[in-house]
């Protein structure tokens, strides 16, 4: 549950060859080997992706440039040539990766965390048991990276070496988005809500789609249990949550025609789906500002399920949203929920949504 998409029309669609409507989906991929059968996942989640065909895609939980590259490479890079991510120097150009990178691969892990880690902190009998002691007893956030510190949460204290180390040829994708696009990006930049090392930082990718469309690509901080654990100044995370919603709902403040779509971990009920509420002050939040969700009112059935076997969740959400304002929408299903070819499971732990927008009146 561990990211959405703003799009700004400023001209209408027909005039580039979109006959009026463009298709946006979004995705949390799951990318982390804390979700089960990552390894198996990770090599045909690609080619599920690919069949979206939507115009736009964002992406949540790309966290490893292999994982990153292997998406590109399955889509088709003819097909979306126009990508971006915290890993990109340009549209379409990953940086250049070195056999010798890895996320944790620097001195600082080596010399000094990783002894006092394994001293100090690897008998404890959790992984947040083991992140505490490591904050506290081993000065983290002073001798880390953010990519390091970032791969160690999501990938399990636990695993440090197995999947921060022993990772050659790797970079580490701190804010897990991956923006594909058949039109073309321009203006593009990545934003985070908090400037400073942060366990899991949250932010987003900002870019113009072929002068059309502004988009802002992210995802919001989720329930991860009782215990808040960043150093920020909130007392949980329903709070910066709801923080990170009225992040988005400001930085749209004076735009007219708007779509937020992503995971934003926030859950309205919906009785009649067995939908349970989670962090709802969130969505009310976004609703309340003029975006209505559609996905909520005309399908209202969970994208983070009790009966996905990699949830291992005893309650039916519904996490991931898309959330309009002044379009119209003339489709909208969810995605991507059916089992991986020969398995038992489907790509991700998260099911997507898949909306076809047409704007009409536009009025300034």
């Amino acid at each position: 549950m561990l990211l959405a998409v703003v799009c700004f029309v400023c001209v209408p669609f027909m005039s580039h060859g979109l006959h009026g409507f463009l298709d946006v989906v979004t995705y949390n991929t799951g990318l982390t080997p804390i979700v089960d059968r990552y390894k198996e996942r990770r090599v045909m989640i690609g080619e599920s992706i690919r069949k979206l065909d939507a115009d736009v895609i964002c992406l949540q939980e790309v966290w490893f440039s292999t994982d990153m590259s292997a998406i590109m490479d399955a889509v088709g890079r003819d097909r979306y040539p126009h990508t971006f991510s915290g890993l990109h120097v340009g549209v379409g150009h990953l940086r250049t990766t070195h056999f010798t990178d890895a996320p944790c691969m620097t001195k600082g892990f080596s010399i000094e965390f990783l002894p006092c880690f394994l001293a100090k902190c690897a008998a404890m009998s959790s992984d947040l048991e083991m992140l505490m002691c490591a904050k506290q007893k081993c000065r983290m956030f002073e001798t880390l990276t953010q990519p390091c510190i970032t791969c160690l949460v999501i990938s399990g204290i636990s695993n440090i070496l197995q999947s921060c180390v022993d990772v050659r040829g790797t970079r580490f994708n701190e804010l897990g988005l991956l923006l594909l696009s058949k039109r073309p990006i321009e203006h593009v930049r990545t934003r985070h809500f908090v400037a400073d090392k942060v366990l899991i930082p949250r932010g987003y990718i900002d870019a113009e789609v072929d002068g059309l469309v502004k988009i802002v690509c992210t995802h919001l901080s989720a329930n991860v249990g009782e215990t808040y654990f960043e150093d920020l100044d909130y007392e949980s995370w329903s709070q910066q949550n709801l923080a990170e919603a009225r992040h988005v709902v400001r930085v749209l403040e004076h735009v007219h025609h708007v779509i937020v779509m992503g995971d934003l971990n926030s859950s309205p009920a919906v009785s009649q789906a067995a939908v349970e509420p989670d962090f709802p002050d969130s969505y009310a939040y976004l609703e309340n500002h003029g975006y209505h969700g559609v996905y909520v009112n005309e399908h209202g059935i969970c994208t983070w399920c009790t009966y996905n076997p990699l949830t291992k969740t005893r309650r039916n959400l519904i996490l991931d949203h898309v959330m309009s304002k002044n379009l119209t929408i003339t489709g909208i299903r969810r995605t991507l929920d059916r089992n991986l070819p020969g398995k038992t499971f489907p790509a991700s732990d998260h099911f997507g949504i898949h909306v076809t927008f047409k704007r009409t009146g536009f009025l300034n």
